[in-house]
């Protein structure tokens, strides 16, 4: 059985930065409270999104519905 996983969906990262008015990849993970790192493994893909980076996205974005910017993918 494959495992689904939460991904970023095409273009929502910048999107997000610039919904929040983000002016560097440091302040985007600040405002959405993760690492750097954190940041640049989910949106290279090679980490899934955790709850709280799902929550920060969705707090940080005044935007409740998390498929506005991420897609479950199997």
């Amino acid at each position: 059985m494959d495992m689904a996983t939460v991904q970023f969906r095409i273009g929502a990262i910048e999107k997000v930065r610039k919904a929040v008015g983000a002016r560097s990849d440091e302040d985007l993970a600040r405002r959405i409270g993760v690492s750097r790192e954190t940041l640049r493994l989910v949106e290279s893909g090679v980490r899934g999104p955790s709850a709280v980076f799902i929550a920060g996205v969705c707090l940080a974005t005044k935007t409740a519905d998390m498929n506005t910017w991420f897609k479950v993918a199997s």
